[in-house]
């Protein structure tokens, strides 16, 4: 099962756990790709995992408007959070 169908089936079942289950699978395999993102425009650790909170954090409160693949609205998300901190 892809990424997209495991989440959209998570959220569409409304049960906590396993949403809860879901994003923390998410989290584990893309917060390498955040970080790799992140790091292309901050150079502080501390800032980048604060850029890396953020985007999943955005990433959960928008899940309905995904309509792309995750890792591509994952790495748009890091990426428009870093040129914001930068700013």
């Amino acid at each position: 099962m892809t990424d997209e169908k495991m989440l959209k089936n998570a959220v569409k079942s409304c049960n906590k756990d396993r949403i809860e289950e879901v994003f923390n699978y998410l989290y584990d395999k893309y917060k390498p790709l955040v970080i790799f993102v992140a790091s292309k425009y901050i150079k502080r650790i501390d800032d980048i995992d604060d850029i890396v909170q953020d985007t999943f954090i955005s990433f959960f409160n928008n899940i309905s408007l995904i309509k792309t693949n995750i890792k591509s609205y994952l790495t748009t998300i890091a990426k428009n959070k870093a040129i914001d901190f930068i700013r």
